[in-house]
């Protein structure tokens, strides 16, 4: 009904896990297997905090476009870029090295919604209070979502295992061998191979060779508690391939 190509999820779970035990990365493979094209962010905590975001739901994902930030040190030539020092990276527990791309999350401007909490930081208010300053992987991941609607645009026919590979194939090399997102090589690019391929998808999907559905997972064996969502327009978004009041979420928090 709604058309939707590509979903963003700048979320992350609180609880580091294998993606198979996730019901959030359960949830964003059944958009990804109807041709959403799911981009999410790496998160800004790494290793040595005890706890890596990197390893959490939905960044640990296999099949999604998991992203990080870079520092672009104030000039426009890329060959000085770096990775961010807050954007978490790692192995996930299921044995994949996340992030898989990375693209500008230091010191991005973006619109200053009225009321927003951002507003109680002043220092990071620029334009007479129009517009707020901030840093961390939720800006990073967005700059990836708008390079994969921008490829969709142009290209319609691509799934979003082709949109993945093509991301990234394209992406420039910084240091450290960092993928660094490159808008035009990936739209001017012709490749149409795929990512994920022999991907084995979340056990919450599948048992042996035969998919099973949302209702027959048995998800009171995870202790979920609530969380408020307000903070998003879901009434935008058609979700019928999934019963979403069959699950309450806890273990996300907004904010990177």
């Amino acid at each position: 009904e709604y058309n939707i190509r590509v979903v963003n999820l700048s979320v992350n779970s609180t609880q580091e896990s294998s993606y198979h035990a996730s019901p959030l990365d359960a949830a964003a493979e059944i958009l990804w297997f109807n041709g959403i094209v799911v981009v999410t962010s790496v998160g800004n905590k790494g290793p040595g905090g005890g706890y890596n975001t990197a390893n959490a739901a939905p960044a640990n994902d296999p099949f999604i476009i998991t992203v990080g930030a870079s520092d672009e040190h104030g000039s426009s030539d890329f060959s000085d870029d770096t990775v961010s020092s807050f954007s978490a990276h790692g192995t996930t527990l299921d044995g994949f090295n996340k992030p898989e791309i990375i693209a500008p999350g230091t010191d991005i401007i973006s619109i200053l919604g009225p009321g927003d909490w951002i507003s109680e930081h002043p220092d990071h208010v620029v334009m007479n209070g129009e517009y707020f300053r901030l840093s961390g992987t939720s800006m990073s991941a967005p700059m990836v979502t708008g390079a994969a609607v921008l490829l969709l645009q142009d290209e319609p026919e691509l799934t979003p295992d082709q949109v993945k590979y093509r991301l990234i194939d394209s992406a420039r090399i910084i240091s450290g061998g960092n993928a660094y997102l490159y808008i035009y090589a990936a739209v001017t690019g012709n490749s149409t191979e795929s990512a994920n391929t022999g991907q084995t998808a979340s056990h919450l999907l599948w048992s042996g060779e035969n998919p099973v559905t949302w209702e027959s997972v048995a998800w009171n064996s995870v202790a979920w508690n609530s969380v408020a969502w307000n903070s998003v327009a879901w009434n935008s978004v058609a979700w019928n391939s999934v019963a979403w009041n069959s699950v309450a979420w806890n273990s996300v928090f907004w904010g990177d």
